[in-house]
This record gives C-alpha cells, structure tokens and sequence, in this order.
C-alpha cells in the first residue's frame, strides 16, 4: 500500500470514529441539556418531525465553546469509562417516563 493511501485509510478511520463518539455523545443526558441549541429544522417533515440533532452543528459548538467542550470531554470520558466496565452504550438515555 503506498503512503498516500495509507494516510486516508487513517483519516477516514478518525472521521468515522469521530462520528460514532459525536453520534453516541448527542444521545447523553449531556446533550438532551444542550438540545435546543443544536436540533435543526428540516424543510419536509421525516418521521413526523421536521427537527433533528445535527452531528455537525453539535461538532462546532463543541468546538467554538472551550467550557461546553470540557463538559462535553467529561461526559465522553464517563461514556468511554461505562464501555470499558462492560456496560455498553444501550441504556445511556433514561426511557421517558
């Protein structure tokens, strides 16, 4: 494999995991505080909803604001911790009562 090749392997490899922690991250209680700021409004309703959370405005919030990224670290470093025990991911969210 050349180099080139090499480096986008690695590349979309750290895109897609960074995907997988915004997309598991967004799904925290952590986020459901930070909801309003990030849910986006689609043009046609899909689902019975025109709202959705986007992965990449929650992406630049995070990194536009130095304290919600410390926050949002700690709770990615709770959620890291939880699947390093074995807990898995699954009950993240608390079911709506």
């Amino acid at each position: 494999m050349n180099v080139q090749a090499a480096r986008l392997g690695r590349l979309l490899m750290a895109f897609a995991l960074a995907f997988m922690l915004v997309t598991v991250l967004r799904a925290s209680e952590w986020a459901q505080r930070w909801r309003p700021r990030v849910v986006t409004l689609r043009t046609k309703p899909r689902h019975g909803t025109r709202r959705t959370l986007s992965a990449l405005k929650l992406g630049s919030l995070l990194l536009g604001e130095w304290d919600l990224l410390a926050e949002a670290l700690r709770e990615l470093a709770r959620l890291l911790r939880r699947v390093a025990r074995g807990e898995g991911l699954a009950l993240v969210m608390k079911p709506a009562a």
